[in-house]
């Protein structure tokens, strides 16, 4: 039986759990990849340790565009499976919309500098990627993926 997208993403608002574990439960958090990606495309960009990687960002945005393709083709089933609980269309997709905001919200800690990405944040795309069975939830091939992410870990080692 495969995860119901709207409990996970109610669970996941409610527990607020931290941002590694945001995304590592399959494909039941297609959103929550994608907006992993999103944010991490931009923090690359605005991280001077990533000048000169140009690819790196591209990349991430092809990911989160799969991943948004890939939870907008599970709603249908999400609506129709949330019924049981007697929500309808409007209650999920508020429940979706406020599970966005926490996910933006937490994408840094108190302590993190805005501007720079961490390995928390690589990790958690990992644990997104590998999570994938089906290789177009990449936005690309896994080989360029996975490339990209030890790109990625190579310059956070520094």
């Amino acid at each position: 039986m495969k995860f119901n997208l709207f409990l996970t993403a109610a669970l996941a608002l409610t527990a607020a759990i931290s941002l590694p574990s945001h995304a590592q439960n399959s494909e039941a958090k297609a959103g929550n990849c994608a907006i992993l990606a999103e944010l991490s495309a931009q923090t690359v960009e605005k991280d001077s340790r990533f000048d000169g990687h140009d690819d790196i960002a591209p990349a991430l945005i092809k990911f989160a565009e799969a991943q948004s393709a890939k939870l907008e083709a599970g709603m249908e089933e999400t609506y129709a499976a949330s019924k049981a609980y007697g929500w309808d269309k409007a209650k999920v997709d508020s429940i979706m919309a406020e599970t966005d905001a926490a996910m933006r919200a937490g994408f840094f800690t108190s302590t993190m500098d805005k501007s720079k990405l961490y390995m928390d944040h690589v990790m958690a795309l990992h644990g997104c990627g590998s999570a994938q069975t089906d290789p177009a939830d990449l936005g690309q091939s896994p080989e360029a993926f996975m490339a990209v992410l030890q790109k990625m870990v190579q310059i956070l080692r520094g």
